[in-house]
């Protein structure tokens, strides 16, 4: 399978798995996973990840099996990295992000980046307090703030590079 195939492929389904689904502030929940899967270009294969990142814990068995099947027996070493990110309601947070940290899978640990710096950015934060409040913002903000250093510390320890 060509990356350009790929990559239109996952796209296509975190269409289809997002469509009606709306995030904290009423936008299109798939301009979330879009913005996080572009973020990650020119490397198509986290972008692919990226794009797929919450299928698996927001959707069906059905919608899920579908993720990890486009990912398929030509990427299939990217399937560790979508069920890293995949989190169980069950888990701690915590546990969960020292999961991703300590897995030592790159594309995971840049996804996942991805993934809280767009959750941080400041528009989002901004229009995020009109809906859930300045007490939850503020919780929001720190919980992702330490997972974000924590995940950047991993990366670094792993590829030399800060993020």
């Amino acid at each position: 399978m060509l990356l350009s195939t790929l990559f239109d492929d996952c796209l296509s389904l975190a269409r289809i798995a997002h469509e009606g689904q709306f995030d904290k502030q009423g936008a299109p929940y798939i301009f979330h996973v879009v913005r996080v899967g572009f973020s990650l270009l020119p490397n198509m294969h986290a972008a692919a990840v990226g794009l797929l990142h919450d299928i698996p814990e927001d959707y069906s068995d059905e919608a899920a099996g579908r993720a990890f099947d486009i990912l398929g027996p030509i990427h299939g070493d990217l399937c560790p990295a979508l069920r890293l990110l995949t989190r169980k309601k069950s888990i701690p947070y915590s546990d969960y992000i020292t999961a991703i940290c300590d897995s030592q899978n790159q594309i995971a640990l840049m996804v996942k980046l991805a993934d809280l710096r767009d959750n941080l950015a400041p528009g989002r934060i901004q229009s995020l307090e009109a809906f859930v409040g300045p007490a939850a913002v503020r919780d929001y903000v720190i919980r992702y703030s330490v997972a974000q250093e924590r995940i950047n510390k991993a990366l670094f320890e792993l590829t030399g590079l800060w993020s």
